[in-house]
């Protein structure tokens, strides 16, 4: 009977537990760790005496006592929800068996009412294994189930039967004492070993940010399968009330994916704004309100659930072979990544950013590793002006621009200056519109070409693509004051960390949306939910804060949906912008690049084409050239005209302030998603 209110222990502790509902980090790969736990042991047995020692015990049936059990933790997570562990422990099994006998005992010829009590005070102890499975019930909770195979280290006995009534009087007639049958040495015929069933629960809580190191109390039940004796019915069995401290170690795997959040009914969050100013007139109170919905497509969802997808992703990035220079310089600006000889020395493709930009900001490393690589190629460095505003036939300026470019090539990276020729002039030779800043800007440049395509081929990575659905993320505002509003601002976090600040002056507009899709940078990197706030000032200078709302987040990693054998798609990006300004044909450097797009477009693929444009000219022309070049990569694809699309100038994939943004802005973006099976 004892043992199963054990049981119906555990069954509460765990249903207690799992209505807290707590969420923290989920941990995966290899971890490490200690393990300490208060052992409340329990034997059960069902014997008279230990073997060849005397005791009149009628029987021991059970008993409890206190140990300990302390050791290390290995622990290898096979899926997000299930990791083994072993363990190396050293556990104290000791308990106290007793049993008190009523007799009616004679004294002094009248009878009296007595009692003996029999004691066997055990020190039990081993060193072992345990072998655990860790099953993930909630994000932070787990059962674990196993076995306990240990090696019997200590194994004693104390065994002593006393008159305890009446007190002070009576003794055996054998010993004279209020004793008898006094032991104290090892059990007979121990057993050598110690078998057990393993059960309970566990609850990680992180102790830092990235979840690196938790905190784990535990709660696990010993169910005895060997017996203490041989042949004997005696079993040890125990309570586990512990904790364990873990850190990855490595083979860390992608964000685990948590349980789905449930939906959260999201109330306008309203507050009285307070007033900062205490020589104000503080009657004045007004209230705050802010709601978030999702958006997709145009559609509004009013039940926002952030979902973040990861697909395998090769993306292709065109090589800009322009260095753009400041007007009447020739230094090479800082905003392109300027290395030192050893750095050089350790640079390498493959640990490239997967953003387009920052991997043209290394433009001149990226030639600097390939013509060291490929020791015969050369290359041809041209400087160029704008050929107004002080620089007009200014060709010693252009010819300053080159050679800095072939200055850093050869002193960082060891270049031969024989293998580089410098060309100046004056405008390249297919400039940009001259009668405005943006082309001015456009035409300050060196090219570097080469007739070995391997010095400006496109740099293909091989990265994790992680979309955001929905797409945009809209809030709703309103404010109810008797001032004008001077400022406000929206913030959203997730565990502390500011993801999104949207702030402005004046009074708010009623939608202010976060385009979390485009702004990669911004999205959620765990399943926790994300806090916003809204924050105003008025004309007045009273403050006041919304209380926060908040929306949950899913993550789908590559690894789960490879686990539950999801449908699966890689998506795949291939940008082409080699073109003229206000051209649509493909060059020779666009049609290599078309021909290794077709090698990599099964059959099953879906492609979609689209083209852009810079903010330069007109929005209607500059639609009708960006139709125009998807159309073209289409045709050459063999790609139906119904997958290709123009964006113009509506979408900004690039920053546009810059000549480079621009430059990168009049492409044509190639899709490729085919289906994946995991097997």
């Amino acid at each position: 009977m004892r043992i199963k209110y054990i049981y119906l222990l555990l069954v509460i502790c765990s249903a207690n537990l799992l209505s807290q509902g707590m969420n923290p980090a989920a941990a995966g790969g290899l971890r490490a760790g200690l393990n300490a736990a208060l052992n409340i042991n329990y034997h059960t047995s069902d014997f008279k005496a230990l073997p060849g020692v005397p005791n009149c015990c009628p029987e021991f049936t059970s008993g409890f006592g206190f140990g300990y059990n302390i050791g290390g933790i290995l622990e290898y997570r096979i899926t997000e929800t299930f990791a083994a562990q072993l363990r190396v422990n050293s556990v104290s099994h000791d308990v106290l068996l007793s049993n008190i006998e009523s007799e009616l005992l004679s004294l002094n010829g009248e009878p009296i009412s007595g009692e003996f009590e029999h004691r066997l005070d055990i020190s039990l102890s081993s060193y072992g294994i345990d072998l655990l499975g860790d099953y993930r019930i909630a994000p932070a909770l787990s059962i674990i189930g196993g076995g306990r195979f240990g090696i019997i280290s200590t194994h004693t006995a104390g065994q002593v039967e006393e008159i305890i009534k009446p007190e002070n009087k009576g003794v055996f007639v054998d010993t004279g004492e209020r004793t008898r049958n006094k032991y104290s040495g090892e059990i007979p015929d121990a057993s050598p070993m110690i078998i057990s069933l393993l059960g309970g629960i566990r609850y990680e809580m992180p102790l830092n940010k990235s979840a690196s190191a938790v905190l784990a109390p535990e709660l696990i039940f010993s169910f005895g399968l060997s017996p203490v004796i041989k042949n004997y019915s005696w079993s040890a069995h125990s309570i586990r009330l512990g904790a364990a401290i873990l850190f990855d170690i490595g083979g860390h795997a992608p964000a685990i994916d948590k349980e789905p959040t449930p939906t959260i009914e999201i109330e306008p969050a309203m507050t009285e704004l307070v007033n900062t100013d205490k020589t104000a007139d503080s009657d004045m109170p007004f209230e705050i309100a802010i709601r978030a919905v999702g958006v997709d497509n145009g559609t509004e969802q009013p039940q926002l659930l952030l979902t973040i997808e990861q697909f395998l992703s090769a993306k292709m990035h065109p090589m800009l072979n322009y260095v753009f220079f400041d007007e009447n310089s020739f230094a090479i600006p800082d905003r392109y990544e300027i290395l030192s000889k050893e750095k050089a020395d350790g640079f390498r493709l493959d640990s490239l950013n997967i953003s387009t930009l920052n991997n043209y900001y290394n433009l001149l490393n990226i030639i600097g590793l390939r013509m060291r690589n490929n020791p015969e190629a050369k290359i041809i460095i041209s400087g160029f002006n704008s050929d107004n505003n002080g620089e007009q036939g200014n060709i010693a300026l252009s010819e300053g621009r080159a050679k800095s470019v072939a200055g850093y090539l050869n002193g960082i990276w060891g270049i031969p200056l024989d293998r580089m020729e410098i060309q100046a002039g004056g405008l390249p030779p297919n400039p940009s519109p001259s009668d405005e800043q943006d082309g001015n800007e456009e035409n300050r440049r060196v090219e570097i070409t080469s007739p070995n395509y391997n010095i400006t081929a496109p740099v293909v990575t091989n990265d994790t693509l992680r979309i955001a659905s929905p797409q945009a993320i809209r809030f709703y505002s309103d404010i109810a004051s008797d001032n004008e509003i001077k400022s406000w601002k929206i913030s959203a976090t997730q565990n502390g960390k500011l993801l999104k600040a949207i702030d402005g002056q004046g009074s708010p507009p009623d939608i202010i949306d976060w385009e979390i899709g485009r702004e990669k940078k911004t999205i959620p990197g765990s399943s926790e939910v994300v806090v916003y706030i809204f924050e105003i000032t008025d004309s007045e200078g009273n403050t006041g804060i919304s209380e926060p709302g908040y929306f949950p987040v899913r993550q789908k990693t590559i690894r789960h949906k490879k686990e539950e054998n999801f449908n699966d798609n890689r998506i795949d990006s291939y940008s082409l912008i080699s073109f003229e300004f206000d051209k649509y044909r493909l060059g020779r450097q666009n049609s290599k690049i078309v021909s290794f797009i077709k090698d990599n477009i099964s059959d099953n693929s879906e492609v979609v084409v689209t083209g852009y444009t810079d903010r330069l000219g007109e929005a209607d022309y500059n639609l009708q050239l960006s139709e125009r070049r998807a159309a073209e990569v289409a045709r050459q694809l063999g790609i139906p005209r119904s997958k290709a699309f123009g964006s113009g100038e509506n979408t900004e994939i690039y920053d546009n302030t810059l000549p480079e943004g621009r430059f990168f802005s009049r492409s044509v973006e190639v899709k490729v998603i085919t289906p994946l099976k995991w097997k």
